[in-house]
């Protein structure tokens, strides 16, 4: 629940209100409704938010390190874009590639391919 109301006040903020006024008009629901305890747990959870939306930079992420430079000419990034990537190995994708930005993610992993198989064979 407290979640919920983290991600009222972080779209409120990015809506463009100030977070003061995204704050003081959730914590007036929260005093409307009774449930004026929750706001501790609401802000700890909108910290969380901040954490993660922080924390999210471009990314490709690889099966072996060799494959960065084909996987980043296969998305179609231009060289300035491909500088800023960052490049991270994970041999749990067995093969292909993933390119996380805060507002896309191409997966194009043997992963993901074999859980969809996997998915639709035991449905």
């Amino acid at each position: 629940m407290e979640n919920a109301y983290a991600q009222v006040i972080w779209r409120l903020v990015a809506g463009g209100n100030t977070a003061h006024a995204a704050i003081t008009k959730v914590e007036e629901h929260l005093k409307q409704t009774g449930r004026l305890g929750l706001l501790p747990r609401v802000m700890h959870s909108l910290a969380r938010i901040a954490q993660s939306q922080a924390s999210r930079s471009s990314s490709i992420v690889v099966a072996k390190k060799e494959d960065a430079a084909h996987a980043a000419h296969e998305a179609g990034n231009t060289h300035a874009i491909q500088d800023q990537l960052q490049t991270r190995v994970d041999p749990s994708l067995i093969g292909g590639w993933r390119l996380e930005t805060p507002e896309l993610l191409i997966d194009t992993s043997y992963k993901k391919a074999l859980l969809e198989i996997y998915r639709k064979a035991t449905s």
